[in-house]
């Protein structure tokens, strides 16, 4: 194991027991922890230097491709050949009920992603206008420098010349 790999696993540990209150071995937490271990081989790192309004839009169309696989076992055929007609209704009605519960429960997940993603963004737009106001400074500072560099380079052409410029006449 790498120290990128243990770092990894000990940011995980946290998130998990910050989320669930544990980082117990469940078969969500396995799921999870392959999924994760998946990411950093495929991607490294890129996703950490995301924005935060992207990544929450992310979670955001992942809970709608769940809702919309739901859909497809929902609308679709649940057909186990050694299954009744009257077992195949009993489970239908079954996974219905439970894909439904998912589905709303998904409904407000995506609302409060939203929110959070109106806050990242309000915060990315701060940031924004924060690095604008910084680079027009820059440009200022860059812009009077510019400005002394052309006067300077001015008086030189006049000095090689030889005409005064204000305050040295007597040349």
């Amino acid at each position: 194991m790498t120290t990128e790999d243990a770092m990894r696993i000990a940011r995980e540990d946290e998130f998990l027991r910050e989320v669930f209150g544990d980082a117990e071995a469940t078969p969500f937490v396995e799921c999870l922890r392959a999924r994760l271990a998946e990411g950093a081989r495929s991607y490294g790192d890129a996703s950490f230097s995301r924005a935060a309004s992207d990544l929450l839009r992310e979670m955001q169309q992942e809970l709608v491709d769940v809702v919309g696989w739901m859909f497809v076992l929902f609308a679709g055929p649940l057909d186990p050949a050694s299954a009744s007609e009257a077992e195949l209704s009993a489970k239908r009605a079954v996974v219905r009920e439970r894909l439904a519960r998912v589905a709303r429960a998904s409904r407000v997940q995506f609302a409060h992603i939203e929110a959070m993603r109106g806050v990242a963004l309000d915060a990315e737009f701060i940031a924004g206008v924060r690095a604008a106001l910084r680079a027009s400074q820059a440009a200022i500072t860059d812009g009077d420098r510019i400005a002394q560099i052309a006067e300077v380079a001015e008086r030189y052409e006049l000095e090689a010349e030889g005409v005064a410029w204000e305050g040295h006449e007597e040349w």
